[in-house]
């Protein structure tokens, strides 16, 4: 809940943005409401700090009203989908990319953030996604636009890692041919669609997260945290013991942390095996195994449990 403190911050920040004579009622001013008081739901006090503190920053360096009403609102469903961290991240890419890309670009970079996060589910993803914005914006700052337009179908199809891959390729390949640089973007070229088909891997934890959820519920009676861990293909396809390190669910402060991406299985119902690899393998004993498996786990609320088996649950 927001401090009394933070609230007259936030009034002071929305005459800024709007004006001394804004009224209550006044539309964008409800819009601005309804995001601080998102933003306080999902922030603890200091985030809610950060957030305040960066808005009034961009304020204060004159920085275009649309752009700081476009941090405003979609800050607090990042978020939600990450950590508090990225809000820093997100200010950093802000002021690397004025060197190259207009306010307009900026802006729709911010409003895609939302969906971004949806789908990479982690800060680590997020954070990935921005340093590939800033990777682009110096190398190919016209290939942007298509980027962030696309970026919803784009991450429908492709982990993170892929995305970054794809789309690294199409700018290097194409920086000095307007034409190609804009048909690969737009995924009407060969190459385009050629590279993005290597980059698929599968099932997405994001397609499968929901169901996870109900299978661990089923299984546990409980509700657990979960956060998608990012595997690059450049990693992963040279040794096979690292890529097996990669791949294998963890348990890190009561997060469970699975891979974002798993290959399907060539036979059999693919979606419903790889469901059961990644919610099985997170409670199969670690080395040495423990016998029975009881160790506990923290979940939402902070009460742990104790596993209701005496045995782990097997990949199968």
């Amino acid at each position: 809940m927001a401090t009394p403190h933070q609230k007259q911050a936030f009034i002071s920040l929305k005459e800024a943005l709007l004006g001394p004579g804004w009224q209550q009622g006044n539309t964008s001013s409800d819009t601005l409401d309804a995001s601080f008081n998102e933003a306080a739901a999902v922030m603890d006090s200091d985030g809610l700090n950060v957030y305040l503190y960066i808005s009034q920053v961009l304020v204060d360096n004159d920085r275009s009203t649309k752009l700081v009403i476009a941090f405003l609102q979609t800050m607090p469903q990042v978020v939600r989908h990450s950590d508090m961290s990225v809000m820093a991240s997100t200010y950093e890419t802000l002021n690397a990319l004025t060197a190259w890309l207009g306010t307009e670009r900026i802006i729709q970079m911010v409003e895609i953030l939302p969906t971004v996060a949806s789908r990479v589910g982690s800060a680590d993803g997020v954070k990935r996604y921005l340093k590939l914005v800033e990777e682009l914006a110096a190398l190919a700052p016209t290939s942007l636009r298509l980027l962030f337009t696309h970026t919803g179908s784009l991450l429908a199809r492709l982990p993170i890692n892929g995305l970054r891959q794809w789309a690294l390729w199409g700018a290097r390949t194409h920086t000095h041919q307007p034409t190609a640089l804009a048909a690969y973007f737009s995924l009407n070229a060969a190459d385009s669609q050629a590279i993005l088909q290597r980059q698929r891997r599968g099932t997405l934890f994001a397609d499968v997260q929901r169901q996870l959820n109900f299978f661990l519920r089923a299984l546990w009676g409980a509700d657990f945290f979960m956060r998608p861990v990012s595997v690059s293909l450049e990693d992963d396809t040279s040794d096979e013991n690292k890529a097996g390190q990669l791949l294998r669910p963890t348990i890190n402060n009561g997060v469970i942390q699975l891979p974002d991406a798993m290959d399907d299985y060539p036979a059999g119902d693919a979606s419903r095996m790889v469901k059961r690899n990644w919610a099985a393998r997170c409670f199969t004993a670690p080395q040495p195994p423990i016998a029975p498996l009881t160790f506990a786990i923290h979940v939402r609320g902070g009460k742990p449990i104790t596993p209701p088996c005496s045995k782990s649950v097997s990949a199968g």
